[in-house]
């Protein structure tokens, strides 16, 4: 069993645990001598939503306008990047993204926030109502450490929150999350899943408690 196929084997029984949306293309023309060239298996994660954090005081909040996530140098890519040593960063040869990681952050943030009920409605960046409010996020790092027969995701992403009105921003915070994982790209994939959802549940509970301290919301009535 090649290399490729047995990742994907392991990824397949993960998958009936809903935890990962895989897809696998082959490369089309390309061969190698003694046969076909290694099919390329890419990975998406999907946008469900994190468990949304519940807070004893029920706010009402502007409505919220989520940017098009971006992406530091060397993260706007599909590859899928691992460090086996210090300061060096390398790519996957047959392991990919679907899409880059900075744009599968977008639907995960509208479900997220959507489903936490503080702001008054949240919309994409293309929507065409005006938002007062306006969160911004920019993937920092997002990488596979490996070290022996251990791993870890490296998460770190900047969030940033703006009143839209006033011109100006209301505050910023930097998340670092990091999730043991195996040293495969498949184990890391779902590491990353993990990875993304404890990061958005620490962004809820970082508007909310933003929120709270502008005095833009108001309190539901019970």
């Amino acid at each position: 069993m090649s290399e490729n196929r047995f990742y994907a084997f392991r990824l397949q029984r993960r998958m009936a645990l809903g935890t990962l949306v895989l897809s696998a293309a082959a490369l089309g023309g390309c061969a190698v001598i003694g046969g076909n060239a290694p099919a390329i298996t890419q990975y998406q994660l999907p946008p469900k939503p994190a468990p949304v954090y519940k807070s004893h005081t029920q706010l009402l909040c502007p409505s919220l306008r989520v940017a098009e996530p971006i992406a530091d140098r060397g993260y706007g890519g599909t590859s899928i990047h691992y460090s086996n040593a210090p300061y060096v960063v390398e790519s996957y040869a047959y392991h990919q993204w679907a899409t880059a990681p900075a744009s599968m952050l977008q639907p995960i943030l509208i479900e997220t926030l959507s489903d936490a009920g503080l702001f008054r409605t949240v919309l994409g960046p293309d929507a065409p109502a005006t938002s007062s409010l306006q969160l911004n996020t920019r993937l920092i790092e997002l990488d596979q450490h490996i070290e022996g027969k251990r791993s870890e995701i490296h998460l770190v992403i900047r969030n940033s929150l703006s009143n839209m009105i006033q011109q100006r921003q209301i505050a910023a915070q930097r998340f670092s999350v990091i999730v043991p994982s195996q040293p495969d790209p498949a184990s890391g994939v779902i590491a990353t899943e993990t990875a993304v959802g404890k990061w958005s549940l620490q962004l809820t509970r970082w508007l909310r408690h933003e929120m709270r301290a502008s005095g833009l919301c108001k309190t539901k009535a019970p």
